[in-house]
C-alpha cells in the first residue's frame, strides 16, 4: 500500500529549553533539530514530488517529545476548513 523508499531514519534533538506550544517554532532549540523535507506525494500522483514544501523537526526533553511542522502553501487563502469546533479533530482515520 505505501511506497517503500528504503529505511528512513529520523533524528530528534535533545533540549533543555522550554518549548512553548504556540504554533510558532521560534525557540533556539528548533535550529538544532535536523529538518526533514524529502517527502513524496501519496495522492494525486503517488511517489511524485509534493506540490508544496513541508518541513518537520523533532525535539525531546526529559518529559516530552515535540514535533514541529511547517507546511508551506503558495495560496493560503484557498485553504478550506470544515471543522469549526474548538479542539475538534481536523483529520479522521
Amino acid at each position: 500500500m505505501w511506497p517503500q523508499v528504503g529505511d528512513a531514519q529520523l533524528n530528534a534533538a535533545y533540549t533543555t529549553e522550554t518549548i512553548r506550544m504556540d504554533g510558532v517554532l521560534d525557540e533556539k532549540a528548533w535550529e538544532n533539530a535536523v529538518p526533514v523535507s524529502d517527502f513524496t506525494q501519496k495522492e494525486l500522483v503517488e511517489g511524485a514530488d509534493p506540490s508544496e514544501k513541508t518541513v518537520v523537526r523533532f525535539l525531546y526533553d526529559d518529559d516530552n517529545f515535540y514535533v514541529g511542522v511547517i507546511c508551506y502553501d503558495s495560496n493560503p487563502e484557498g485553504i478550506v476548513h470544515r471543522e469549526l469546533k474548538l479542539d475538534g479533530l481536523l483529520y479522521r482515520i
